[in-house]
C-alpha cells in the first residue's frame, strides 16, 4: 500500500492524541511489515470473521443496557480490480444490492490501529453482472489509486414514506438475502481455511515433466483408484508427480483429457479445433482446460484425496472466499536434499464467464470460466480452489496480464469436472460423487476452419506429386486452390515460392519470364513471412534469407534498388542478426548481406555499400575459412567496386 505523506502526518498527529487516552486490549491481526507479497495478499483477501475465528478472545467491556451500537453508515466492502483512469472495476460481495448511482469511497488503513483514511469518492456508474464500474468524483490529488486500496459503499440515504399495508389476498414477497459466505455442508471436524490445508497437505502434488523443465499442480480426487486432476495443458507434460513435502514420485500412466479440451493446431498456430490428442497441438486457455491423470499401481498409496463440490453449489459461487493450494515458481532441478512445498494462498470469486464454444446467450450460473481475485503465478495451473468448508469448488488454470499490469485470474468450475467425470464413466470411482448427475454442457459444433485446413493441406500434397513429376500446370493449380481455401496458413506461401524457384531452374524461360517469375516468388515470400511472423509472433530465419536472396534476384532482372533496400532492412534488423549470429548459418548471412550491400553499391555508385559489403564476407571467411564461394565473392566485391569507378585499380 502506497501511504502519502498526508496520510503519515494524520497518523502521527492522532497518535499524540491517542498516547493521552487510556486503551482497551484488542487482537492483532495485522500483517506483520516484514510479511512477503504472497502473505499480504492473502490478509488482505481474509475478512475479518475469520481472523477472528483464529485470534484468541479478548474481553472487552460491555455496553450499558441502555447503549445501542452506532449503526454503520455502509452497506458494504468491496475491491478495485483495475484502475482506469477516473474509472474504476470493482467487485463486492453484495453486488447485486448495488445500483447505478450508489456512492462509494475508497480508502486505506492507517498504520497503529489509527483508523482509515479516504482517498477518493465515487458514484457506481453500471453493474453488469457483478462487475461494477465506479466513477471517481473526487479525490485526494497526492495519492495514486491502485488495486492494492479498499472500497465500501455507503447505504442510500431513507426516505420517509408510509408504511404499506398488507394485503391479506396479496401472498408475502420472498426476501432476497446475500450472504457474505457460501454456506455448505461442512466436512467432518472441519472448518476454514487452515483445516483445509492440514487436510488436503497431502493431496496436493507437484506435477513434473520427463526431462523436469516443466511443471504444474494436480490434486488426488480417489486415494483407492489412483485419479488425479488437474489441468489439459498440465496432463500434457505429465510424466512423474511428487508427494507434498516429500520426495516421493509417482508415475503417470494414463491421461483422460476433457471433450471440450481445445487445442491451437500446430500447422498454423491459430486454427482452434477441439481435441484430446496433445499431437494437434497446444490447449488453447479459453476451452475447457481439464484432465484426469491415473498413477501407476506401484509404490505407497496415496495418503489422502479432496472433496469435491457438488455441482450445484458451484452455481453460486460470486463473492465467496477462495483458498488455492500449489506449487507456483517451483524449481524442478532444485538441489539435493530439497523437496516439493505446496503454497496457499486466498482470494475471492469475482464473476462467471462463458468458457469459448458455448453459447453467447449462456444464463450466468451456467458460465463454468470463474474469474477471481488473489495471487497466482506459474506452477499453480491445476490446482484445486476451495471453499472454507473446505470443499473444492474450481480449479485454476490460467493468468491474464493487463496492459497497466494488472493481473487476472481464471479456473474451471467444478461442474465441468463432474460432466467429464461422467463422461468418461469414471464419477462412480469418486467417494462423494452426487446421487444425480447434472445433463453436461458439451461443445456442439467444431470449427470451421479445422476442415478448411485439413483441405488445404491435402491440396498441397497433392502440388508436391504434380511439382515431382514435373506437372506445373496441375501443380501450381492445386497451389492456387489451397490459397484460395486457408489463406491464413504460411507454409502455403513458401512452398509455392519454392516450386516458383524451382520451375525457374527447370524450364528455359525468357528474360521477361524469368523476372516475372522472380517477382511472384518474392511476394510468396513476403507473404509467408508476414503470416509466419503473424501465426507465431517471431521472425523465421530461413524465410527471411530466401526474401533476401530473392530480392537479389529481382534487383538484378528489374535493376530495381527498392527491392534491395527492403532486403537490407531485414538484414540488419537487430533481432534477425541476434538469431542469426546464433544459429549455424552465420557465415552464409554475412555473405548473403555482402551480396546484396555490393549490388546496392554498383546500382549507386556508393562506396560506402562497398565497404560494408568487404566487411561482412570478411567475417564470413573468417568463420568458415577457406570456402571458395565466400573467397570469390570477395574478388566480385572489389572489382565492382573498381567497375563503379569507387576505387582505383590498383587498390
Amino acid at each position: 500500500m502506497h501511504r502519502k505523506c498526508s496520510l503519515l502526518i494524520f497518523a502521527w498527529f492522532a497518535s499524540l492524541l491517542l498516547a493521552h487516552v487510556p486503551q482497551q486490549g484488542v487482537a492483532d491481526d495485522t500483517p506483520s511489515a516484514a510479511a512477503t507479497d504472497t502473505e499480504a495478499g492473502a490478509a488482505q483477501a481474509a475478512p475479518a470473521t475469520d481472523a477472528a475465528e483464529v485470534a484468541e478472545p479478548v474481553e472487552v467491556a460491555k455496553p450499558a443496557e441502555t447503549e445501542k451500537p452506532a449503526e454503520s453508515p455502509y452497506l458494504a466492502e468491496g475491491a478495485i480490480l483495475a484502475v482506469r483512469g477516473s474509472s474504476l472495476v470493482l467487485t463486492s460481495d453484495e453486488s447485486a444490492a448495488l445500483k447505478k448511482g450508489a456512492t462509494f469511497e475508497v480508502y486505506v488503513e492507517l498504520p497503529q490501529g489509527l483508523g482509515t483514511a479516504i482517498i477518493a469518492e465515487g458514484k457506481i456508474a453500471s453493474n453488469d453482472e457483478g462487475l461494477l464500474i465506479g466513477k471517481i468524483t473526487s479525490k485526494d490529488k497526492t495519492a495514486k489509486l491502485s488495486t492494492e486500496m479498499k472500497v465500501r459503499f455507503r447505504k442510500s440515504e431513507a426516505k420517509d414514506e408510509a408504511p404499506v399495508k398488507a394485503d391479506p389476498q396479496t401472498p408475502p414477497m420472498k426476501k432476497t438475502v446475500t450472504a457474505k459466505k457460501i454456506t455448505t455442508p461442512e466436512l467432518p471436524a472441519t472448518k476454514g481455511f487452515q483445516a483445509a490445508v492440514d487436510r488436503y497437505k497431502r493431496a496436493v502434488l507437484l506435477v513434473k515433466d520427463s526431462k523436469n523443465k516443466s511443471h504444474g499442480t494436480a490434486f488426488v480426487i480417489s486415494k483407492k483408484h489412483r485419479l488425479l486432476a488437474t489441468n489439459a495443458h498440465v496432463a500434457d507434460i505429465a510424466e512423474t508427480v511428487v508427494l507434498n513435502e516429500t520426495r516421493t514420485e509417482y508415475k503417470v500412466t494414463r491421461r483422460w483429457f476433457h471433450p471440450d479440451t481445445l487445442r491451437t493446431m500446430r500447422e498454423d498456430n491459430q486454427t482452434v479445433m477441439k481435441s484430446q490428442d496433445p499431437k494437434v497441438g497446444s490447449v488453447d486457455p479459453r476451452g475447457t482446460d481439464l484432465a484426469i491423470l491415473q498413477l501407476e499401481k506401484i509404490g505407497p498409496d496415496l495418503p489422502a484425496e479432496v472433496v469435491l463440490a457438488d455441482p450445484e453449489q458451484a452455481k453460486s459461487i460470486v463473492g465467496a472466499e477462495i483458498g488455492m493450494y500449489g506449487y507456483p515458481a517451483y524449481n524442478t532441478q532444485a538441489a539435493s536434499g530439497q523437496f516439493a512445498q505446496a503454497t496457499f494462498v486466498t482470494g475471492t470469486v469475482s464473476r462467471l464467464e462463458k468458457l469459448n464454444g458455448h453459447p453467447e446467450d449462456q444464463r450466468v450460473e451456467n458460465r463454468r470460466r470463474v474469474v477471481y481475485s488473489g495471487p497466482n503465478y506459474p506452477g499453480f495451473s491445476g490446482s484445486p480452489i476451495f471453499l472454507d468448508n473446505g470443499r473444492v469448488v474450481v480449479v485454476n488454470h490460467a493468468v491474464t496480464n493487463l496492459k497497466d499490469g494488472t493481473k487476472v485470474a481464471y479456473g474451471i468450475r467444478v461442474d465441468a469436472l463432474w460432466d467429464m467425470l461422467g463422461h468418461f464413466q469414471l464419477a462412480d470411482k469418486i467417494n462423494n460423487s452426487p446421487a444425480e448427475m447434472p445433463e453436461p454442457i458439451f461443445i456442439e459444433n467444431q470449427n470451421p476452419q479445422v476442415a478448411k485446413l485439413q483441405t488445404a493441406i491435402d491440396l498441397m500434397n497433392q502440388a508436391r506429386a504434380h511439382h515431382k513429376q514435373g506437372e506445373f500446370s496441375e501443380c501450381f493449380d492445386a497451389m492456387s486452390k489451397a490459397e484460395e481455401t486457408a489463406p491464413w496458413y504460411w507454409e502455403i506461401y513458401l512452398t509455392r515460392a519454392k516450386m516458383v524457384d524451382d520451375y525457374v531452374t527447370r524450364v528455359k524461360l525468357t528474360r521477361e519470364d524469368q523476372a516475372a517469375c522472380y517477382e511472384a516468388s518474392l511476394s510468396y515470400y513476403s507473404k509467408a513471412n508476414e503470416l509466419h511472423l503473424k501465426s507465431f509472433n517471431i521472425r523465421a530465419l530461413p524465410i527471411l534469407l530466401d526474401f533476401a536472396r530473392q530480392s537479389i534476384n529481382v534487383a538484378r532482372f528489374r535493376e530495381n534498388t527498392e527491392v534491395l533496400k527492403q532486403a537490407i532492412t531485414v538484414l540488419e534488423d537487430k533481432d534477425v542478426v541476434k538469431v542469426a549470429f546464433e544459429g549455424k548459418n552465420a557465415a552464409y548471412f554475412l555473405a548473403l548481406r555482402a551480396t546484396v550491400k555490393k549490388d546496392l553499391g554498383t546500382m549507386n555508385k556508393d562506396i560506402k555499400w562497398f565497404e560494408g559489403a568487404l566487411a561482412d564476407i570478411d567475417e564470413a571467411i573468417r568463420r568458415q575459412p577457406g570456402h571458395e564461394e565466400y573467397v570469390k565473392e570477395r574478388s566480385s566485391i572489389i572489382r565492382k567496386a573498381q567497375l563503379a569507378g569507387v576505387v582505383n585499380s590498383g587498390n
